[in-house]
């Protein structure tokens, strides 16, 4: 996400643009984020800082509160830039990296159901888009729905499924 996401801000390979894992613990999962990250090079210009300079509003909403945070680099030049994690059960799910011990199908479904979905992305970005005139924009939603696991809402849920299944358990990202 981080090296992808960097190329996309830049137009440069990660190794250009320098934001990549650094290295992994060999044998370790990926759910076991052991592996450490390198933000965007100081020197590398994103796409948001181009635009800001030539009069553009600038602004990013994401639902990766991990992999997209400021500390990565991506929000320079972003006059507006929200990812924060929402609130499961009353609270921010700032002990969610002790989740990583749980079986994968709990991890995944704790992981996504603290970031925002699609309907709320798109309602922050419509809700920036409305305070300011007609003035030229750049605008970065990041939507986490396409991830595992993969839990359609109703009727979709069953819409597609003979009838009397259940849907299969989430695919093992380990």
């Amino acid at each position: 996400t981080l090296p992808s996401h960097g190329s996309l801000m830049t137009g440069l390979l990660p190794t250009e643009h320098g934001a990549h894992a650094t290295s992994r613990c060999p044998g370790a999962s990926v759910r076991q984020k052991t592996a450490r990250y390198a933000p965007l090079l100081q020197e590398t210009e994103t796409l948001a800082q181009f635009f800001r300079r030539r009069g553009y509003r600038t602004g990013a909403v994401s639902a990766n509160f991990a992999f997209l945070a400021e500390w990565t680099g991506l929000n320079r030049g972003l006059d507006h830039y929200s990812a924060q994690p929402v609130r499961l059960f009353g609270y921010v799910p700032v002990a969610l990296s002790l989740a990583v011990r749980l079986p994968a199908r709990f991890y995944n479904y704790l992981s996504l159901a603290t970031t925002k979905d699609a309907a709320t992305i798109s309602d922050e970005a419509i809700a920036w888009l409305g305070e300011a005139d007609q003035a030229p924009f750049f605008l970065l939603l990041n939507y986490m729905d396409a991830h595992l696991p993969y839990l359609p809402p109703a009727p979709y849920d069953t819409m597609f499924l003979p009838a009397g299944s259940r849907l299969f358990p989430p695919v093992n990202q380990d």
